[in-house]
C-alpha cells in the first residue's frame, strides 16, 4: 500500500498535470458522497469536455517499500494494484449514472456531472522500477504508467484530444506493454498524419514534438482559454457560455493551434504596426464545421474606458462572418465564436467573446454595408 501522503501527491500531480498541459475548467477533483451510513470517494478525478469525459484512478507504491522490490514483485504488485483500480474506477461509473454527482474544478468552476455510462477508465500506475506490465485487453480501462500519462499530456495538450485518446487507444486493436504508450500513440499518429490533407486538414495527434516556435504559437491560442476565464481582466465574459466557448478552444488540435497562434502573432503585429483594426476568419481546426473570427483593434480612445463599444463591435462583427457562412452554405447548426483583442500602448490587452450558433438575428443593412466595408466577405 502507499503512504496516504505519497499516493494523495501523485494523485494530485497527475490532476495537475492534465490540468496544466490541458484546460483546468476541464478537470474535476474528487468529492465524497454518502450512501446510507457510509461515503464514497468519485475517483481519483475527472476528466470532463462537454458530455464526454474519462474516470482516473491513480495507484502508487510507497518509494521506500518499492526499494526492496523485485522485478517479479513489481509486476505483480502493478497487476494486484491496477485490477483492484480498474474495479473502483467502473464502481465510479455506475455511481455517477445512479447519483446525481456536482464537482468542481481545478479553476473552481462546478457543474453536475453529466451521464458517465460510456466513459472509459483510465488506470495510472505509478512505480519507481516501471515495470513492463502486460494487463488483459479491455474494451473500457486504460492501464497507463505515470511516466506516459504526462508524455501523453505533452503531446496533445488538450483535455478533449486526451479523452479522445483513450477511446481510440481502447477501440484500435493495439496492445501495449505498460510503460510502452509511445508505440501505440506512434501507430495512431501515423495514421492521422496519413489521412491529413491540405493546409485545413490536420492530424489530430502530432507525430513528434513540434519546435520551439511553434509552441509559442500553441501557447499563444491557448491563452486565449485563460483569457475566457478571466472576467477582470477581459471584457465581455458571460457565465452562461463560458464552458462552450472553452469546449471549442480547446477540441482544435495541436497543430491546428498553431497555425492560427502564427497568423494571432502576425495579425497582432500587423495591428500594432499600422494601428489599425485587423481581422481573419479561420475554419475550426477541430473538424466539425465551426469558425474561429478574430478582430484586433488599437484602442485609441475611441472605445471608451470600460470596453462596452468594442464589445458590442466584437458581437456584430462575429455575426457578420455566422451571417456571411450560412450565406455561403454553412450547416445552419454550426457556429462561429468571435474573439476580439483591444490593444492599448500603455494598458496591454482586454479580451472580449461572442459566439452565434444558427441563424443570428438580422444586422440592419446599413450596419451589415459597413463591416463589410471594412471587413470584407472572407467565402
Amino acid at each position: 500500500m502507499s503512504s496516504p501522503s505519497q499516493g494523495n501527491e501523485v494523485e494530485d500531480y497527475a490532476r495537475r498535470l492534465a490540468g496544466g498541459l490541458g484546460v483546468p475548467d476541464f478537470v474535476y477533483e474528487p468529492v465524497l458522497i454518502r450512501r446510507g451510513g457510509s461515503s464514497r470517494e468519485i475517483s481519483d478525478g475527472l476528466l470532463v469536455a462537454g458530455s464526454d469525459g474519462l474516470i482516473m484512478q491513480v495507484k502508487s507504491r510507497e518509494t521506500e517499500a518499492a526499494r526492496d522490490d523485485s522485478p517479479e514483485k513489481a509486476i505483480s504488485w502493478s497487476l494486484k494494484n491496477g485490477l483492484a483500480a480498474q474495479r473502483q474506477g467502473a464502481g465510479t461509473r455506475r455511481t455517477l449514472v445512479a447519483n446525481p454527482v456536482r464537482m468542481r474544478s481545478l479553476r473552481g468552476y462546478e457543474r453536475d456531472m453529466p451521464d458517465a455510462r460510456s466513459w472509459p477508465v483510465v488506470v495510472i500506475i505509478d512505480h519507481p522500477l516501471a515495470p513492463s506490465v502486460a494487463f488483459e485487453p479491455s474494451p473500457d480501462t486504460l492501464f497507463i504508467s505515470s511516466a506516459d500519462w504526462m508524455n501523453l499530456h505533452r503531446m496533445v495538450r488538450s483535455t478533449a484530444g486526451v479523452i479522445s485518446y483513450t477511446r481510440r487507444a481502447l477501440s484500435s486493436g493495439i496492445s501495449v506493454a505498460l510503460g510502452d504508450e509511445a508505440r501505440r500513440y506512434g501507430a495512431l499518429a501515423a495514421a492521422d498524419l496519413q489521412a491529413a490533407t491540405g493546409f485545413t486538414s490536420f492530424p489530430t495527434l502530432p507525430y513528434g514534438p513540434i519546435g520551439d516556435r511553434e509552441l509559442q504559437d500553441v501557447a499563444l491560442f491557448d491563452d486565449l482559454v485563460e483569457r475566457v476565464a478571466d472576467p477582470i481582466g477581459g471584457t465581455g465574459w458571460d457565465p452562461e457560455e463560458y464552458l462552450t466557448i472553452v469546449e471549442q478552444l480547446d477540441r482544435a488540435p495541436l497543430i491546428g493551434r498553431g497555425r492560427i497562434g502564427a497568423r494571432m502573432r502576425q495579425s497582432l503585429i500587423e495591428m500594432v504596426r499600422t494601428q489599425a483594426s485587423r481581422a481573419f476568419r479561420a475554419f475550426d481546426p477541430s473538424g466539425g464545421g465551426d469558425r474561429l473570427a478574430f478582430l484586433y483593434a488599437y484602442d485609441d480612445g475611441r472605445y471608451g474606458d470600460d470596453g462596452q463599444r468594442f464589445i458590442a463591435e466584437v458581437g456584430c462583427y462575429t455575426a457578420l462572418r455566422q451571417h456571411q457562412a450560412l450565406d455561403a452554405g454553412s450547416d445552419i447548426y454550426s457556429a462561429t465564436l468571435g474573439i476580439g483583442v483591444l490593444h492599448h500602448p500603455d494598458r496591454g490587452r482586454r479580451y472580449a467573446f461572442a459566439r452565434f450558433p444558427g441563424r443570428p438575428s438580422a444586422l440592419p443593412d446599413d450596419l451589415r454595408q459597413s463591416l463589410e466595408a471594412r471587413y470584407g466577405n472572407p467565402t
